[in-house]
């Protein structure tokens, strides 16, 4: 069986081609259409030799003018079918080859955006984009175009065939012989042009997610200096790519002139053959100029359709990446009953909960926590001990690997993904601002709300003015203005996002450690604005901001060392007692150098 080898095992091609040809089934119309031109362009091609035959033996060596014109006036109509034929499959082609792609790229984007975080934790942004944009590309120029073409080429080589079997069956029977070895030329290609291909799509992806991510590290690579190891890696990548892509152009290089060779021998063989016939008077001239032009359409097809097989081994290459993502497995899934949720007093337990990323290492270890309506809570502990996975699971961004967690009494895994997540709003540490204006990242929270809600609760929480000094104020370009603000005040955005969603559950990462003072007033100002008469989970990772809220739990190594107010903890002298004094400690050094090293800059 022909299989094609796309991925870690080899998808047989005949599956690959049965799943285009069905998301193709929608355009059935278009299809119906474009058949219909193939069979007239086909029959009106075909005329053209036999009328070239005819005009030659039975009216340009009798003389006959007036036949002559009669069969040119043919001629025409008959070429002006042709054109029009091709013109409208022209443009039927074009509208399924668009129509297809917009749809594919419609369906990985859903399918990408609805995947859980454990689908994108082993999934690279640049191999994703690769596929959206270059996969469907391909299969656009070199499917679907290509398809259409090989039934035109299959139609008119059955009719060419026939027309010059009716002609001369011993000329027909000479120039079919090179059939067959142009078919072997094209079997001994294939999977060569199949590995060239397929190692082609992977070096793309590769060369794509260098890229991206060099543009997105930008600050990293310059901030320590790595410009040049960034631009080797890249240069590595390219040329990998480059030598790909110069693998398959060598094949091709021999492979078409190889098929172009033997059917010009053909074409040889069937001029010296009739030209023979011919001088013995066993063949008419015009008869063998009309053979001769059929040999040529007969060559045209068989050229195509190796171009064609040539082309279908890059479309069978980027449509087995395309199934791969659209047949991928959601993981996190609504369960078939989900109902919806709703909006809830904000009620949380987690009950025997356990987690792991990899099967076999347990990240969260028999989790029992409840957090009661409206209750502050901090989450702290060493890097690594799961503070972040734990609020993810309360999103179901990922699901637990045994246990439940629950709000207000109900299993999140019973209720509709996006009716639980209407009920959460998590401000990350690092804030991610889209394209467009200030306002309109803002409003990401309520997509419907107004200028004034957005303005409101912007003043609510005391950033109004910050935005208002920006160069448009709320008409500021978010992408622009993003590269130019503070994390802290990036944050400041999210908490606006927050607010103005107005969830009974807030999910905060807080990041102080590098603001100045008059940012980190407003952050803490904005904090406790939106903290207000709601269930609240900090992750805090300065421990003197967690005495400030109702309760602190202190996770290590997957497992709660310890929860309670911050003064029980530290009488307590446990584990967040040395977490405390340790970072306490440390932020002492820090100052002290730091203000030593600002006395010495000043006496110098």
């Amino acid at each position: 069986m022909w299989r094609y080898g796309g991925g870690k095992t080899e998808t047989p091609a005949s599956i690959l081609l049965r799943k285009l040809l069905k998301h193709m089934l929608p355009y059935k119309f278009a299809m119906f259409v474009i058949i219909t031109c193939i069979i007239v362009s086909s029959v009106t091609n075909l005329f053209s030799p036999y009328l070239l035959g005819l005009a030659i033996d039975n009216y340009i060596m009798v003389g006959d003018m007036n036949g002559l014109l009669r069969i040119s006036a043919l001629y025409f109509l008959a070429m002006a079918g042709n054109w029009v034929a091709m013109a409208v499959q022209g443009y039927a082609v074009s509208w399924i080859g668009q129509r297809l792609i917009y749809d594919l790229r419609n369906k990985l984007m859903e399918k990408i955006m609805f995947q859980s975080f454990k689908y994108h934790d082993y999934k690279r942004a640049g191999d994703l984009i690769s596929t959206v944009i270059n996969d469907t590309s391909i299969l656009r120029e070199s499917f679907i175009s290509g398809i259409f073409h090989i039934v035109s080429d299959v139609f008119s080589l059955i009719g060419v065939i026939i027309a010059m079997y009716l002609l001369n069956v011993p000329l027909t029977l000479v120039t079919l012989l090179t059939l067959p070895v142009m078919l072997l030329i094209a079997y001994v290609f294939s999977r060569k042009f199949r590995q060239a291909y397929r190692r082609t799509r992977e070096k793309i992806a590769e060369v794509t997610v260098r890229v991206q991510e060099s543009i997105s590290g930008i600050r990293v690579i310059q901030a320590f200096g790595r410009e040049e190891d960034s631009q080797a890696r890249f240069q590595m990548s390219a040329t990998e790519q480059f030598e790909a892509q110069l693998q398959a152009g060598k094949l091709m290089a021999i492979f078409w002139p190889t098929v172009s060779f033997i059917g010009n021998i053909g074409t040889i063989v069937v001029l010296l053959y009739g030209g023979f016939l011919s001088a013995q008077g066993r063949l008419e001239v015009g008869v063998l100029v009309a053979f001769l032009a059929y040999v040529t359409r007969f060559m045209n097809p068989i050229m195509q359709l190796t171009n064609f097989y040539d082309m279908l081994q890059a479309a069978l290459a980027a449509s087995d990446r395309i199934f791969n993502v659209l047949e991928s497995e959601v993981d996190v899934k609504d369960a078939p009953d989900a109902i919806e949720l709703p909006r809830v007093k904000g009620d949380i337990k987690y009950e025997n909960v356990w987690f792991e990323y990899v099967k076999g290492i347990p990240v969260l270890k028999n989790i029992n926590l409840h957090i009661k309506p409206g209750e502050k809570i901090a989450i702290v502990g060493p890097t690594g001990s799961g503070k972040t996975t734990l609020v993810y699971l309360l999103a179901r961004f990922y699901d637990v690997t045994s246990g439940s967690i629950s709000i207000d009494g109900i299993d999140i895994r019973k209720v509709k993904q996006e009716s639980l997540r209407k009920q959460i709003a998590f401000v990350p540490q690092d804030t991610f601002l889209f394209r467009g204006t200030i306002m309109d990242n803002i409003r990401i929270g309520k997509p419907d709300a107004t200028d004034d809600e957005v303005i409101d609760v912007c003043k609510r929480l005391g950033i109004h003015e910050f935005i208002m000094r920006l160069p448009k104020g709320y008409d500021t370009d978010a992408g622009e203005a993003g590269r130019k603000l503070s994390t802290g005040e990036r944050q400041l955005i999210s908490f606006a996002r927050a607010m103005l969603k107005d969830p009974p559950i807030l999910v905060l990462d807080e990041a102080l450690s590098a603001v100045d003072p008059k940012t980190e007033y407003m952050i803490k100002y904005a904090i406790r604005k939106l903290l207000e008469n709601r269930t609240a989970i900090i992750i805090a990772h300065r421990l003197t901001l967690a005495r400030d809220w109702d309760r602190i739990i202190v996770l290590h190594n997957g497992v709660i060392e310890e929860e309670g107010t911050h003064e029980e903890l530290m009488r307590r002298q446990g584990f967040y007692y040395k977490l405390y004094t340790t970072q306490i400690s440390e932020e002492i050094v820090v100052e002290a150098v730091g203000r030593d090293g600002a006395g010495r800059n000043s006496s110098s």
